[in-house]
């Protein structure tokens, strides 16, 4: 009887000495949320090296925002996912961060990519799409719209603009393309292209023709902003309304 608690206390002693020994680093590692990804730099090289930074956050309030980042690469699709040390949480060891949001950034290199069109993803989902070519790369961006405004013109039938005001243009205004959707009484805009990676983007503003409009309620999305608005009988734009996403 003796011999048997002695070795259940043994096997109890042994359970938590090994569940300290597990935890008794000062570090441990957290998962880093990636929102969004942007494409640093193409080498000349091919196949090329692509300098990839992720941007994201994870719930902890620990000073160190700089996270690693890792990537896996199954053909055209690049996954990225990164982590971040802080200090051991393990009551036994003291230390931990409190439960708050922050951002986090972290770089990465993929290596030996040939001429193609390749897609990052995160877990954020899909975020970037980018291309490799023979004399130097190309990136998909999407202004970030920061400002719109609505006017109209002409007597009825009421002929409606906007004009929307983003965070790049310049040389990169030339390789935007804007496509115009309508359904019903809401209108989506996508203004979006393929750049070079060395790009100049200063400011953007552009004044969109919609067309022409019965009096009514609407609904304009462009990219990240939402804007809704009431035309009146007399061609006045009424009670308008922003939403936007950064």
């Amino acid at each position: 009887m003796k011999t048997c608690f002695l070795r259940s206390i043994g096997a109890i002693i042994a359970f938590l000495m090994a569940g300290l020994i597990s935890g008794c680093s000062p570090y441990q590692d957290v998962g880093m949320f990636i929102e969004s990804v942007e494409v640093l730099s193409i080498s000349q090289e091919r196949p090329a090296s692509v300098r990839i930074r992720a941007i994201g956050s994870n719930n902890d309030d620990c000073v160190k925002r700089e996270a690693t980042v890792f990537y896996k690469r199954r053909g055209n699709i690049i996954r990225v996912w990164g982590y971040k040390e802080i200090p051991n949480s393990n009551p036994f060891m003291g230390g931990g961060c409190a439960d708050t949001m922050v951002d986090l950034y972290g770089e990465v290199v993929v290596e030996n990519l040939p001429i193609g069109t390749y897609q990052i993803a995160a877990s954020g989902g899909d975020l970037l799409a980018f291309r490799v070519e023979a004399d130097t790369g190309y990136v998909r961006r999407t202004p970030i719209i920061e400002q719109m405004q609505v006017g109209v013109k002409d007597a009825d039938p009421f002929h409606v603009w906007i004009q929307v005001s983003g965070d790049f243009g310049g040389e990169c205004q030339d390789f935007l393309k804007t496509e115009i959707a309508q359904s019903a009484n809401t209108i989506t805009i996508d203004i979006s292209g393929e750049m070079p990676i060395n790009a100049k983007c200063p400011p953007y503003t552009a004044v969109i023709d919609l067309g022409t409009f019965s009096p009514g309620h609407y609904e304009v999305i462009v990219n990240n902003w939402t804007t809704w608005f009431d035309l009146s009988h007399e061609g006045k734009v009424l009670r308008v309304s922003h939403r936007y996403i950064w």
